[in-house]
């Protein structure tokens, strides 16, 4: 009996490519949003401790010059806590694209799954059923041969 050979496997493999490979984008995606979540507790943490310092320079006297350095300091916290906030939200919003393309990657290489599976069956189902032919037309010319029919 002759092995099944789907003729359409390299357009699954293709769609399997595809689908791992929006697999690794979103997982860099996520990635990424780990890594600027991180940033920004990195920036609250020091915006904090930074803060608690300038309230006690506050409470024993501080000079202009460092008033000014301290509140521009933390406006600058402040400012690069916002930026990271504002690419956290972009990354999201790329993420839920990549997410549904990966979705519509998964079914296009379930769609041929399934093809190849038919076909597979389909393809031992008329084997089987040309081998029970053949096996009955041999069994019928020997009962013919022999005079039993």
């Amino acid at each position: 009996m002759k092995k099944f050979k789907f003729r359409l496997q390299s357009l699954l493999r293709y769609r399997e490519f595809l689908e791992r490979r929006a697999q690794l984008e979103a997982a860099d995606i996520q990635s990424r949003i780990r890594i600027c979540e991180d940033a920004i507790r990195r920036h609250r943490e020091q915006y904090d401790s930074i803060l608690k310092d300038f309230e006690k320079e506050l409470q024993r006297g501080i000079r202009s010059e460092r008033y000014t350095s301290f509140t521009a300091y933390l406006g600058k916290i402040e400012s690069d806590m916002e930026t990271d906030i504002q690419h956290r939200k972009k990354l999201f919003d790329e993420l839920a694209r990549k997410q549904q393309e990966l979705m519509k990657r998964s079914v296009h290489k379930k769609v041929m799954v399934n093809f190849k599976q038919k076909q597979t069956e389909s393809y031992y189902s008329r084997m089987l059923k040309d081998i029970q032919k053949e096996t009955d037309e041999m069994i019928i010319m020997r009962k013919t041969r022999d005079g039993q029919i």
